[in-house]
């Protein structure tokens, strides 16, 4: 190969990496302004709460919840646990 094509072959290739990278930078920043405006959006008309109350936070804890499992759920964990453990035994050695 001559040094012309050469040349013209490392043009070509910074010509395509330039195209990408403005691309991709000009891609990122509409992004970033879109989110910053829908962000902005959001903060001045945070909405109307639901008129169901579903609008309140979830518990991520459940200390002192009566949501707790009866006494038929509690004897079928507590038995697949036992077939477990009987089905792999652990191996410590004390």
């Amino acid at each position: 190969m001559n040094s012309e094509a050469i040349s013209s072959l490392l043009l070509e290739a910074a010509t395509l990496l330039g195209m990408g990278m403005i691309f991709v930078f000009t891609f990122l920043a509409l992004l970033i302004a879109a989110i910053n405006l829908i962000a902005a959006f959001c903060r001045k008309f945070p909405g109307k709460p639901s008129p169901d109350g579903h609008s309140k936070p979830l518990k991520l804890s459940h200390s002192g919840s009566t949501d707790q499992p009866d006494g038929t759920t509690l004897a079928a964990i507590s038995a697949a646990v036992h077939q477990y453990r009987k089905q792999h035994p652990l191996n410590v050695k004390e």
